[in-house]
This record gives C-alpha cells, sequence and structure tokens, in this order.
C-alpha cells in the first residue's frame, strides 16, 4: 500500500553521533513504511551504534533494500545506500546505487547503476520540512526541501528517487528503472545539481544525464486562467521512455511550496505535493528544465 509522510523535526546536518544515528534510523523507518525490504546482507550499518564520520566524504556504512512488488522475483531491483558525510564532516551525504542482485556481504553484482553521492553542499542545523513517499515498487526521498524559516535552499537538499519503467499505458515492466538524485558522482557535494539516470537491468545504468528530463516552456509561468500545468519527467535509452510517475515539473510561481496538486495522468487520478522554489534549477544546473530556470518538482503524493 502506497505510504507517504512529512517529517519535520530532522536538523539539516549533525555535529553529534547521536544526531546522525538518529538521521538515518528515521530513513530506514520511512523505508520501511513505504514496503521496501531490507535484505539480510551482512555487515550493514547499526543504527544504535554507529559512529559519525569525523572527516568529509566519509562513508559510516551501508544498507542494501530491494522492492517487493509482484515483478521482483522474475525482475529484481536492489539499492544500495551508504550514509556519511558531504563536503564537511557535519554535512550529510547518501551514496545511491541500484543494480540486480547481491553477493550477500553489500556488494551489488551484475548490471549496476552509476554510484552517486547526493549531499549538502552547505553547514546548516535548521530543522526542515522531510518527504518520504513510495511502495513496495518505488521510493522518493526529499529531505530538508523547506525549512522551518520558510525557506528552502537547493544546497541543502537531499533527494533521491527510483521507480520501475512504465510502458505506455503507465504500467510498471521489469526491463529497468528510472533514477534521480541530487548531488553529483564521486565527491562532489552539489546538493543543487539534479540528474537522471536510466538503468537498464541487461546493461547496467547508460550514465548520468546533467538535466531531468523536464520539459517545460522557457515563456510563461505554467498557467491559462485557472489551470495549471504540470510537466512530465522523461528518461532515455537512446530514445525517450514512457515518463515516470515519482515526480513531475512545474513553474514555482505557478504554485505555492508544499501544495497537494491533483492530476491525472495515464488516466489515472493521481496527488502531487510541490517541493518549492530553487530545487531543481539554480545557475549550477540551467540546463533543467529544457528552457526556464524557475522549474521544481512535485514529487508523487498517492
Amino acid at each position: 500500500m502506497a505510504y507517504k509522510n512529512i517529517v519535520s523535526t530532522l536538523p539539516m546536518g549533525f555535529t553529534t553521533d547521536a544526531e546522525f544515528r538518529t538521521w538515518g534510523s528515521t530513513i530506514r523507518t520511512e523505508l520501511t513504511n513505504m514496503g521496501l525490504v531490507r535484505t539480510l546482507d551482512t555487515g550493514q550499518i547499526d543504527w544504535t551504534t554507529v559512529l559519525k564520520p569525523t572527516l568529509a566524504n566519509t562513508v559510516a556504512g551501508y544498507e542494501i533494500w530491494r522492492f517487493a512488488d509482484s515483478l521482483q522475483t522474475a525482475n529484481p531491483i536492489y539499492i544500495k545506500l551508504e550514509y556519511g558525510t558531504s563536503g564537511g564532516s557535519t554535512r550529510a551525504a547518501i551514496w545511491v546505487q541500484v543494480g540486480v542482485a547481491t553477493d550477500g556481504a553489500g556488494n551489488l553484482i551484475g548490471a549496476k547503476s552509476t554510484r552517486n553521492q547526493c549531499g549538502q553542499e552547505l553547514n546548516n542545523t535548521n530543522t526542515a520540512l522531510c518527504a518520504f513517499s513510495g511502495d513496495t515498487n518505488r521510493l522518493t526521498v526529499a529531505l530538508w526541501f523547506y525549512d522551518s524559516l520558510g525557506n528552502q535552499a537547493a544546497a541543502n537538499v537531499i533527494f533521491f528517487s527510483i521507480e520501475r519503467e512504465k510502458d505506455i499505458n503507465g504500467n510498471d515492466v521489469g526491463t529497468g528503472v528510472y533514477i534521480t538524485v541530487s548531488g553529483n558522482s564521486g565527491t562532489d557535494d552539489l546538493g543543487d545539481e539534479i540528474m537522471q539516470e536510466y538503468f537498464s537491468r541487461a546493461a547496467g545504468g547508460l550514465g548520468l544525464e546533467d538535466d531531468p528530463g523536464i520539459h517545460a516552456p522557457g515563456i510563461g509561468n505554467g498557467t491559462s486562467g485557472a489551470d495549471v500545468s504540470l510537466y512530465p519527467q522523461y528518461h532515455a535509452n537512446g530514445v525517450f521512455l514512457p515518463f515516470g510517475l515519482n515526480q513531475m515539473g512545474y513553474s514555482v510561481s505557478a504554485i505555492a511550496v508544499n501544495s497537494e496538486i491533483p492530476v491525472t495522468v495515464y488516466g489515472a487520478a493521481h496527488t502531487f505535493r510541490t517541493l518549492g522554489s530553487t530545487f531543481v534549477t539554480t545557475t549550477a544546473n540551467a540546463n533543467a528544465s529544457r528552457g526556464t530556470l524557475n522549474t521544481s518538482f512535485a514529487i508523487r503524493w498517492d
């Protein structure tokens, strides 16, 4: 059953072991509530005893999660999350990688996506809203998209989204998954840069695109009378694939942050929740929306 939740108590960053443990254990709880399954791989992080890294760009430990939908037996998807620090010892980071199998000891084997770091770019200890949405076949994590002061700084957002590939009717297929992440590969902690990758179960990741694949108009703000527009996100495998459902683009001047928007997609009624101002497009990601610097994500909220 689909799950969605807003958490408002996580500080943006951590200075103590206790804060680090609270941060990671909250994410673990939310993924479990979505219906995802943590595997039995040995050596996974223990959120009751783990110590916060004292250095930048350092991994403290990992978890392996898997989908639990009807396609998982024949078309398995495994997700490795590594928790640690980004460009500073108090800044959070999560490394995200998708694969088709594990060796039971925390290593993805066979086809794999790019290992990508999603990290904070700035030090900040304010609390902020964190959004979690998912099901047995998908997940979206948006950490600190809107802070307690009513601000939203893209450099502090950690975002990652993974969902099954879709057919032309919007149904899941087992051939691959769509991945969207903030940050950059390796040790770069550009928290305001949104990228995407198509992962093929046969061929692995096809490479990160510095473009989330949202095609919004460059003129206007997506409104026509009383109507507002949401724009699909397209991933590519040589050609554009049927668009995903985990998130859509929208003009930030057209819809208030943290709003719930009903929309019919692939002939079915859905709800999307807006994440706010500079989340997707900044000067570091100027081509993100194919024509406008004012487009953000609305994430699936049903």
